[in-house]
């Protein structure tokens, strides 16, 4: 599987999956030929602009407590 800079590889070959990434494809007013299926290796490529990143979901960490005593 070829992976280029700037896109992402998108595990699961099930149609839900397939849905998710053409309307986000189509959302962003892309071309559904820019998600392609890779049956050898169970997934989908595609821009990464259509991948939402786990980190981008987290919320921000609390801010340390200091420890230093006065």
């Amino acid at each position: 599987m070829t992976v280029n800079e700037g896109e992402a590889f998108v595990a699961g070959l099930d149609p839900e999956t397939a849905r998710k990434l053409l309307a986000a494809a189509d959302k962003a007013g892309l071309d559904p030929a820019v998600v392609r299926a890779v049956p050898g290796d169970g997934g989908f490529v595609v821009p990464a602009e259509l991948v939402e990143h786990p980190k981008a979901k987290q919320p921000d960490k609390p801010a340390a407590k200091s420890t230093d005593k006065k």
